[in-house]
Formats: C-alpha cells, sequence, structure tokens
C-alpha cells in the first residue's frame, strides 16, 4: 500500500473503490487524510520496456500523425503565450518525440527525457538528443527557456521530488507547460485509469504545488487531441468555462518561474 506521495502521510480513506463501475483496473484510489491528495492504492506499470508502435515511421511521417494529433496547434500556443521566439527546450516524457519535432520545426533546440528504451533508440534515427533521466542528458541547470512535461506527474511515484528537480534546470523566467488528467471529471468518465495513473491531481492541488514551488500563472493552454463525438460535446460544453469551474477533464496550464 502506497503512502501519500504529496506528504507522506500513511492513513489514507477510499475515494474510489475497486468495484466502481468506471474503474478500468480494479484498483482502489485513496484519499490522504491529511492533505487530501488522491492516489491509487499501487503503483505496477514498468516504463522502462514500453515498446515503440511507431519504429517504422519516418520523421515525415510522424509530423503527419503529429498533425492529426494536434500537437503543432498545442505548441503554437504555447509558444504565442511565452511570447518565446527560440530558445532550449525539454521535451520530459517526450514518447516517441512528437512535441519535439514540432518545436524543431519552429527553431528552437530540443532534447527529451524518456524511460522507454525504444523510444530512445528511435530519438537517435529522428536526431532528437535524448537521455533516460536529467542526469545522463549532461545538461546545466537554470539552463533551459522552456519545458513540455505533459502527461507526465499523474504516472511517476514521486511527483514533488520530479517537480523540483526538473524546475531547478529552468532558467530564471522560463515557462513550464503542465498536463494532467483532472480528477474531479471521473464522475462523468467512463473508464478511469488507476493503474498507468497512479496520482490524481485536482485543479487547486496541482496550482497550489506549482505555487510552492516559485512559479506563476499564466494562462490555460487548450487541449486540442480531443478525437470521440463525446469528447468533442464535453469539450464544447465545458472549456468555454474552464476558468468557472473545474470539470473540464485536462488540467492544461502555462506557467512561467519566479
Amino acid at each position: 500500500m502506497r503512502k501519500c506521495p504529496l506528504c507522506a502521510f500513511d492513513v489514507a480513506v477510499t475515494y474510489m473503490k475497486p468495484s466502481a463501475w468506471n474503474n478500468r483496473h480494479g484498483i482502489e484510489l485513496k484519499k490522504c487524510k491529511e492533505c487530501e491528495f488522491i492516489f491509487s492504492a499501487a503503483s505496477l506499470c514498468d516504463y522502462v520496456s514500453v515498446e515503440n508502435k511507431h519504429e517504422q515511421r519516418s520523421r515525415a511521417d510522424l509530423m503527419k500523425f503529429a498533425q492529426q494529433q494536434k500537437l503543432p496547434a498545442l505548441v503554437n500556443e504555447i509558444v504565442k503565450k511565452s511570447q518565446l521566439k527560440d530558445g532550449k527546450v525539454l521535451d520530459f516524457g517526450a514518447g516517441v518525440g512528437l512535441a519535439s519535432l514540432c518545436l524543431q520545426e519552429k527553431g528552437f533546440t530540443t532534447y527529451a527525457i524518456e524511460a522507454s528504451q525504444s523510444f530512445l533508440e528511435a530519438h537517435k534515427k529522428l536526431e532528437i538528443a535524448s537521455a533516460q533521466s536529467l542526469d545522463s542528458l549532461q545538461v546545466q541547470k537554470n539552463s533551459f527557456d522552456l519545458i513540455i512535461f505533459k502527461d507526465v506527474l499523474e504516472h511517476v511515484d514521486n511527483p514533488i521530488d520530479l517537480l523540483q528537480e526538473l524546475l531547478s534546470y529552468l532558467k530564471p523566467s522560463g515557462y513550464l507547460y503542465i498536463r494532467v488528467p483532472n480528477v474531479y471529471h471521473y464522475r462523468f468518465h467512463w473508464s478511469i485509469d488507476t493503474k498507468s495513473h497512479i496520482n490524481h491531481f485536482s485543479p487547486k492541488k496541482l496550482m497550489n504545488l506549482l505555487h510552492e514551488n516559485k512559479m506563476k500563472k499564466i494562462d490555460f493552454i487548450g487541449v486540442y487531441d480531443v478525437s470521440t463525438t463525446v469528447g468533442k460535446v464535453y469539450n464544447f460544453i465545458f472549456w468555454k468555462a474552464r476558468h468557472l469551474i473545474p470539470l473540464y477533464h485536462q488540467i492544461s496550464l502555462l506557467y512561467q518561474k519566479k
């Protein structure tokens, strides 16, 4: 049984039962009695051995796939709201490297961190400088203008330690783009990932964590990769009200280092 990954308190109550109708993996969600953070009771995923399903794709093919995933639109909004013209970017949890490729197209110098050995091998062919950890990347702290931290913090055992380490590599006044699932949306969702998503953030909890680490909010960033009809309807209804109600399915934010 995991302790709370935010405050290490070891007393928690059930937030979602394993038998809940929308609990995809039957893993109990716990709520810390000290800080009220919600987390999965078990951590079972091995990201090092995750296979790259895009191994045979060329750079041109991957850019077409990035277009389908609406990654250029996401990158364009981040660049516009940060007002960065160029600079050094860290893509943390890069996967196949789609965000890195989109940023390279805009003239940025990119570096990637990725746990999966299969993805790291693909990065070599794509000419993406990458490594399995920040230490092995061999870059100095306070050196990145922008860090992309998309769909990662929900997966890690030590979210506070990782976030603090990551921010130490960001320049003063540098920018962080972060995206995680929104736990408040779970009551509407038909299939909650309780296995690979082991940390479950509310907007308030995430914003407080960033504020405590001397980051200031710049703005919300659009969620573009909505593909299903139900998702598009939900997106149409709730995205416009994202400032008023914490029910949107993703928390997608741009922050700046103070």
